[in-house]
């Protein structure tokens, strides 16, 4: 997961976290599609939001939004497209709240809309980490706003994605296997429900009038889906304003500040890891023996090293890899456990 990471919720906390993260004078567009795996077209132009997937998530975030009717479906997706992309038919796609309506689609009319997104002040951007103890996660947020800024409503919302994902898609006239990536799950938020069918989960923050410089800091909540691989799980978490029945994505995130993903009980009863920030070997320590196998996957849900190991002690190279956030992958017959890694 570029991005990475990992829920399934439903329930939102109180604001429980007291210290701000850092926040970057930065911002990343959200890309989202209303799709289905029994709409044709939808898996013929599929390659237009796969390249912008595999080329520019470092500023474009995708969101690959199934309706309730797909074999791949959600609850919320279908009310999303209703919201962002005006309804009507699919595939259908928006880029932070504009529908972009041209026909057929192309790569190129998103990067355009998204010339004109990045053309203009980073009014507001949010930063994330987030812990998960036993099957709870807690996701804690920071946004910051760098201009002066006023609308009816901000607020700040998540949603949980899938990668890696083989879908039995149709392609104009006949289904195939196609692999897809950033399936939504589930939304973390309250409902915002406009009617018509026009649907959004976000928390609200603020009303009004913001001063540049002010921050927000926000807790969420939830409980974790076993039947989910934390390892193919990305979490996106967006700061949206509204302006009467309009929304606007002022920007998205998707790489959690450093946080270990387990709990210290859970680290010292299974796993560490060595130096964390690491630039060259890594050390993995488990407190049993025995097969495990040992995977480190990248922000975009690819296995980059794999291995097994029989003893308590493990190290790896990593001198390798470049700058960014990874996740450590330990299993053996009985658990799983994953933790975030640093590359500095």
């Amino acid at each position: 997961m570029r991005k990475i990471y990992v829920l399934i919720f439903v329930l939102i906390s109180a604001n429980l976290f007291s210290q701000s993260l850092e926040v970057e004078e930065s911002k990343k567009a959200l890309l989202f599609k209303g799709t289905a795996s029994w709409c044709g077209p939808c898996g013929y132009y599929h390659g237009v939001t796969d390249e912008i997937y595999n080329n520019y998530s470092e500023s474009i975030l995708f969101l690959n939004g199934h309706v309730a009717t797909s074999s791949v479906g959600d609850n919320y997706s279908g009310d999303m497209h209703n919201l962002l992309n005006g309804a009507g038919g699919i595939p259908s796609y928006s880029l932070s709240g504009v529908h972009l309506a041209l026909w057929p689609p192309t790569v190129e009319m998103i990067l355009e809309e998204s010339e004109v997104f990045f053309a203009n002040p980073v009014i507001a951007n949010i930063a994330f980490n987030y812990e998960i103890v036993g099957n709870e996660l807690t996701v804690n947020t920071t946004t910051k706003f760098f201009q002066d800024a006023s609308a009816d409503n901000f607020y700040v919302g998540a949603m949980l994605v899938e990668n890696n994902i083989l879908v039995n898609q149709k392609v104009d006239d006949v289904y195939e296997e196609m692999l897809q990536h950033r399936i939504q799950r589930t939304v973390l938020g309250e409902l915002i429900d406009l009617g018509e069918g026009k649907k959004l989960w976000a928390d609200e923050i603020a009303t009004g009038a913001i001063t540049a410089g002010t921050s927000f800091d926000h807790s969420l909540s939830a409980t974790l889906n076993n039947s989910w691989d934390v390892a193919n799980l990305e979490l996106i978490v967006v700061v949206w304003q509204r302006t009467g029945v309009e929304f606007r994505a002022l920007s998205s995130e998707d790489v959690p500040q450093i946080i270990d993903a387990v709990s210290d009980e859970q680290e010292e009863l299974e796993f560490s890891i060595f130096p964390n920030p690491c630039n060259e070997v890594l050390t993995i320590s488990m407190e049993e023996g025995g097969d495990t196998e040992i995977t480190i996957i990248d922000n975009l849900g690819r296995v980059l090293k794999q291995e097994t190991s029989s003893t308590t002690i493990t190290n790896i190279d990593v001198s390798q890899l470049e700058k960014g956030v990874y996740f450590v992958k330990i299993s053996n017959a009985n658990k799983t456990f994953t933790k975030s890694l640093l590359i500095q």
